[in-house]
């Protein structure tokens, strides 16, 4: 099966109600979905132990280790410059290129 086969076939399955919706699922549905679980499940599914451990892989970088952090607020009275610095520094523990913690702090500063 390539990959517009697959492609047909997963959208085929969701269709028939097979699986659920991204929104219904969430990251603790599978925080304990053990790996050889899943290809054995994805390999009754689609028949391949390569698609298996590739639908299995977008699962588990989908949901299962899903980062978050706390992005701060602006505070009543704070200056844009002053919010961006705060921001900065609550962030800098993070593991994201500086550039994309720049754009997170300012798109939360076009929130307020």
């Amino acid at each position: 099966m390539n990959s517009f086969e697959l492609i047909q076939q997963i959208k085929l399955d969701i269709k028939k109600g097979k699986f659920k919706s991204n929104k219904d699922i969430s990251a603790n549905d599978f925080a304990d979905y053990p790996w050889d679980t899943c290809v054995a499940d994805q390999i009754k599914a689609y028949g391949s132990k390569s698609i298996a451990e590739k639908v299995c892989g977008k699962i588990k970088s989908e949901n299962s280790s899903k980062e978050q952090f706390t992005i701060p607020h602006p505070s009543a009275g704070e200056s844009q410059n002053e919010f961006i610095s705060r921001c900065m520094s609550s962030l800098s523990d993070e593991d994201k290129p500086q550039d994309q913690l720049l754009a997170i702090c300012y798109a939360q500063w076009e929130k307020k």
